[in-house]
C-alpha cells in the first residue's frame, strides 16, 4: 500500500465496527462473501451450527475483523492479517470485549489476529491453509501479482482462494470514486485508486501464475495467452496444464444498493466482482 491509502486507513481505523460508518458497506457485503465461502468450503465434518468446522482460514487484509470473526463463529480456525497496526489492534480488542461465552461454544474460538504480509505468512506457514480470503484488498495493492503468488504457496493443495475486487472500467470509475466517495461519501475520499482496479481476465491471469513462465523467450507465448484470454473469454488451465497454480472455479458479478445497504449477484462484472480458484493437487 502506498502511504496516502495507509494513512487513510489508519485514519478510519477506530471505525471498523460502525455499520453506519465508513465500513458499512463491507458489513452488509459479509451475507455474499460468507455465503461464498461457506459453500465452497463445506465437507464431511461440516455441521448444521458448524459449516466450517476444521478450517484454517487466513483472512488478508482483515481490517478490524468484521469478515474474521463471522467465519469463526462458523467453526473455522481463522487467522487475520493486515499491514496497518491500528486496524489489528481494532480487532483483537473487539474480539477481546466479546462475551466469553460466545467464543467458548465455537470449535477454536476468537481469531488470532497479526500484524505482518501474506509473504510472512509464506515463508513461516507454507502450505497450512484450508481458504484464503483477499476480500477488497487487491485494489489497494500496487505488487498484487505477488500476493496471489503467496497466496498459493500458504494454501494446501486443493485450498481455495477467495477474492473480492473492482473491475477496472468506466462505470467502476463513475459509481466507486466519482459517486460513492466524492459526491455522496460513501467511503472516505482517496480510499480507492481506480488505477489500481482489476480486470478479471488480469486476476485469472495471475492467478495461474502465468506470469512465472515469462522469461524472454517465453513473452511472445505469454502476451498471446493474454490475447486470446481477453478476446474469447477462454479458461487459462488449459494452456499449462503442469504448472503448479491456481485454477480458476468462480466469477461472480456483485451489485450495491446504497438506499437499502444490501448487495446482490449480479451477471455483471462492470464494477465489484468476486473470484474463486482453487490450489491443484498434485
Amino acid at each position: 500500500m502506498d502511504s496516502e491509502e495507509v494513512a487513510t486507513f489508519q485514519k478510519i481505523a477506530q471505525k471498523w465496527w460502525d455499520p453506519d460508518g465508513p465500513m458499512g458497506a463491507l458489513h452488509s457485503m459479509n451475507s455474499l462473501r460468507i455465503t461464498m465461502i461457506t459453500e465452497a468450503l463445506k465437507s464431511s465434518s461440516s455441521t448444521e451450527h458448524f459449516p466450517l468446522y476444521g478450517k484454517r482460514i487466513l483472512d488478508v487484509g482483515c481490517g478490524g475483523g468484521i469478515l474474521s470473526e463471522p467465519l469463526a463463529l462458523l467453526g473455522a480456525s481463522v487467522w487475520g492479517i493486515d499491514l496497518i497496526p491500528e486496524g489489528i489492534e481494532v480487532a483483537k480488542r473487539h474480539a477481546s470485549t466479546q462475551a466469553t461465552h460466545r467464543w467458548s461454544a465455537t470449535p477454536f474460538g476468537a481469531p488470532e489476529y497479526s500484524c505482518c504480509s501474506v509473504a510472512d505468512v509464506a515463508s513461516e506457514n507454507p502450505g497450512q491453509f484450508d481458504a484464503l480470503v483477499a476480500s477488497e484488498v487487491l485494489e489497494h495493492v500496487s505488487d498484487w501479482e505477488n500476493l496471489i503468488k503467496d497466496a498459493s504457496i500458504c494454501l494446501k493443495p486443493g485450498g481455495s482462494f477467495f477474492v473480492t475486487t473492482l473491475n477496472k472500467t468506466v462505470p467502476s470509475y463513475l459509481l466507486a470514486i466519482l459517486l460513492a466517495e466524492r459526491l455522496f461519501g460513501l467511503v472516505p475520499l482517496g480510499t480507492h485508486s481506480w488505477n489500481k482496479f482489476i480486470n478479471p481476465d488480469r486476476l485469472r491471469l495471475a492467478a495461474i501464475r502465468c506470469k512465472s513462465l515469462c522469461w524472454p523467450e517465453f513473452q511472445f507465448i505469454h502476451y498471446t495467452l493474454m490475447a486470446w484470454t481477453l478476446l474469447l473469454d477462454l479458461s487459462i488451465k488449459y494452456y499449462f496444464p503442469f504448472v503448479d497454480n491456481l485454477q480458476p472455479r468462480k466469477l461472480l458479478g456483485m451489485s450495491y444498493n446504497p438506499l437499502i445497504d444490501r448487495w446482490t449477484w449480479t451477471p455483471s462484472l462492470a464494477v465489484n466482482y468476486a473470484f474463486h480458484a482453487v490450489k491443484e493437487i498434485n
